[in-house]
């Protein structure tokens, strides 16, 4: 009884503060719109009466404005994941992992050396898990664009029954310790000078996981790489064992 109550309070607990998040991110949009269009009005139509610093001052604020409005759009699609229910069907992951590769931007001039096994098909929620490989690619691709070639490695695991998919990379990695933080939302252990982004993705990615009854952890050593592994529940008996297969090279 005192479980099934402490379960329904954080349930309940869990509901209020996506719908907060949810309020406070919709709400901020009209500021931000007013801050970044009188910005370029500003620089736009009274350059000639605005020094270069004030011209920088007015970049810097635009860049700002820029980079709060995707961190507001991520944490609505944060919310609106944590609202919306599974529509499970039978989905082949090389599909989703294919579509996920076609969206990746800014592959044209690196050297990217994709290594993809066959994977298997699972019950699942296919556009909120396209979300997943969308994040983990993406993530890979961008640290390892110091490295040539890139390598990035996606496969899975079977134990006692378990599928566990992962992406594997050979980026700048991270301190092991730090591991536990890498899911919170906006916790970032790269700086963003060097590396860009809202620090939402990946906690959009344990969200998503989770709602299948999974999880995603990671492993990776400082300037070793990194491997992200989440579970999505029992495999099918039928399924093949998958065998590697590099499919592309750019």
């Amino acid at each position: 009884m005192e479980l099934a109550r402490s379960n329904a309070d954080l349930a309940a607990a869990n509901q209020e503060l996506e719908a907060f998040s949810y309020s406070v991110s919709h709400d901020l949009r009209a500021p931000l719109r007013h801050i970044d269009g009188f910005a370029r009005i500003l620089k736009e139509e009274h350059a000639t009466q605005l020094s270069e610093e004030a011209q920088r001052y007015l970049d810097r604020v635009l860049h700002g404005a820029n980079h709060m409005g995707h961190l507001v759009d991520d944490l609505l699609n944060l919310a609106k994941i944590g609202r919306r229910d599974l529509a499970r069907q039978r989905t082949k992951l090389d599909l989703l992992v294919r579509e996920a590769l076609a969206d990746l931007p800014g592959t044209e001039n690196r050297s990217v050396e994709w290594r993809v096994e066959p994977l298997p098909e699972v019950d699942c929620d296919p556009g909120l898990l396209k979300l997943v490989f969308n994040n983990l690619l993406g993530n890979a691709l961008k640290f390892t664009r110091s490295r040539q070639p890139a390598v990035i490695e996606i496969g899975t695991l079977d134990t006692s029954g378990v599928t566990t998919i992962f992406v594997r990379d050979n980026g700048v990695g991270f301190d092991p310790k730090y591991a536990d933080k890498l899911f919170g939302v906006f916790q970032r252990l790269h700086r963003q000078e060097d590396f860009e982004g809202t620090g939402v993705g990946l906690a959009t990615v344990q969200r998503i996981v989770r709602k299948h009854g999974g999880e995603v952890w990671a492993e990776s050593e400082v300037d070793r790489g990194a491997t992200f592994f989440f579970s999505l529940g029992a495999r099918p008996a039928t399924a093949p064992v998958p065998q590697a297969l590099e499919v592309s090279r750019a």
